[in-house]
This record gives structure tokens, sequence and C-alpha cells, in this order.
């Protein structure tokens, strides 16, 4: 009886051995299932974020440069460039905006009884002023705006009135080099004394003779055809410093003064563009009206 007993036990030990194997089988496919399930997930996973993010919009601007070459700001304006653009503004306002600010804040210039100016059988335009001086820089706006109505300028500078006088350091142009060209005037304009006072241009005898009569040699003053004149200019600058009140404030930039002109109802607007529509309607009388379209307009007619 001892053999079937021995062989029953090994019989039950093969058994146990294999079904131990079975389970150990059972439990290696199942880690495996495990691995492959998560793997299966995170591949889910990722390709969702991927799609979102792809999706999600680009970051709101903060307004500040970047520091990557790819993002780099517009190249600033040259200083040619930004002298380019205010004479600009300063040449082309548009019609609508001198009609809205008519007289403005500005005065006009006196009748004379001398002769009659001319040049070529066109009316002379005679300015005498000085790169020093501030009220010949606001004079400086109205004239170039309102000759620009009658022809085109060439060459203007930039320029600044003495920074030890009123309303020190006043932004303007000059006359100094400057052309201006036109088929109904003629434009004579000298700058005596440069910013420091010294002499820079001397003025043609027939501008000189009225000047001194006229003018007594004061600066700005104009004379438009030997029909109109006056000494001393149609405004103070005021508006082009920033305390209109205080005559010592700091000045407006050229920009924020051009900048001004578009918008009739601003205080710049009231006195260059008065002054301009005032001189442009004087100037009419000289043109027997013409330009048209510029003598008709209805901001010159308010103006005369």
């Amino acid at each position: 009886m001892a053999m079937p007993n021995a062989k029953n036990a090994r019989e039950a030990a093969a058994a146990t051995a294999a079904a131990a194997e079975k389970q150990r089988r059972v439990k290696v496919a199942l880690t495996y299932t495990g691995i492959v399930a998560t793997l299966l997930v995170l591949v889910v996973v990722f390709a969702f974020v991927a799609k979102a993010i792809s999706k999600s919009p680009a970051p709101a601007s903060t307004g500040l440069a970047s520091s990557s070459s790819s993002n780099s700001a517009q190249p600033s304006l040259t200083s040619e460039q930004v002298l380019a653009r205010d004479i600009k503004i300063l040449t082309t306002i548009p019609a609508s905006t001198y009609d809205a600010v008519g007289p403005g804040s500005a005065a006009k210039l006196k009748t004379t009884s001398g002769p009659a100016l001319t040049e070529d059988g066109k009316p002379v335009v005679v300015y005498v002023g000085a790169e020093f001086c501030p009220f010949c820089a606001g004079q400086r706006w109205a004239l170039i705006a309102a000759l620009s109505r009658f022809g085109t300028w060439d060459k203007l500078g930039r320029q600044s009135s003495s920074a030890d006088d009123v309303y020190a350091s006043t932004s303007t142009f000059t006359f100094h080099g400057a052309t201006y060209t036109s088929k109904y005037l003629v434009f004579s304009g000298t700058e005596a004394l440069d910013g420091n006072r010294n002499p820079l241009d001397t003025p043609p005898a027939r501008d000189s003779q009225v000047w001194t009569t006229l003018g007594q040699s004061s600066f700005p003053f104009l004379d438009l055809g030997g029909m109109y004149a006056m000494s001393g200019a149609q405004f103070q600058p005021t508006s082009l410093h920033v305390d209109a009140g205080d005559s010592q404030s700091a000045p407006r930039s050229w920009d924020e003064i051009a900048n001004a002109l578009t918008d009739p109802t601003s205080a710049q607007s009231k006195q260059i563009l008065g002054a301009a529509n005032i001189l442009t309607a004087e100037l009419c009388t000289l043109t027997n009206n013409q330009p048209a379209n510029v003598c008709n307009s209805a901001g010159v007619v308010a103006a005369r």
C-alpha cells in the first residue's frame, strides 16, 4: 500500500505546483495588462492636453517691448522724419478744421497806405523776425499754415526761441534757408538774428525800408503786399507752453502743438489757426480771391 500513497503524493504535489504556476502567470498577465492600460491612458491624456494647448488663444499683449529679436519694436523716427511729419500736419490742415475755428483768438493786421509790394506781378509777403524771439516763434506757426494754402514750403527748419527770455524755448520753425513756391504770392522772409542774437540774414533793401518805417525795426514784422502790416505778433504764445498763465512754464513739444491743431477746440487751434484764417482772408484781398476754394471757405469769410 505504500507505493500508491507515494504516487498520490507526487501527483498532489505536481498539481499544486501547476496551480501555483498558473496563478503566477495570471498575475504576470494582469500586471502587463495594467501597465499597458496605464500607458494607453497616459497617451490619451497627453494627446488631449496637446490638442487643448494648440487651440488655446495667444496671450494678450502687455504693450511691453519683447527682448526677442523676432518681436522687436519698430525703429523710432529720425529727427528729420519727425520734423517732416509735424510740418505735414501744419501745412495740410483740413478745411473743416479751419472753418470750425474761424478767427479764433488772434488779432488782425492793420491796413496801410504805403505803396504796393509786388514781385513778378505777384503780391509780396514780407516777414522780418529773429530766431531767439518768442513772439516770432508763435507767429511762424500761423504764417506757415496760412501760406501753405497758397503754395508749398521746402527746407523749413526746426528752431526754439531763446531759453533766457519770456516764453522760453518756445517750439517753432525757422525761415533761414527755407523756400516758398506759389503762383499767387511771393514770400520774402528774413531771420535777422539767430538764437543767440547774433546777425544771421540781411533783409533786402525793400523789406528793410518797410520794416524800419512801419515796424520800427522790431520783431516780428509782417507786411502783406503793402496793404496790411503788423509790428508784433497776432497772439502771445501762451498755448505753446504747458501753463498758459505762466510765461516761464515749460514749452510744449512740436508734436504736442502739431497734434493739437487737429482739434478745432484746442487753445493751439484758436491761436494758430485763428491767426492763419485772418492772414488768409487778408491775403485773399491781394490775390483777387484766389484760390477760390480757400478764399470762399467759411473760416476765411468769418475772419474778414
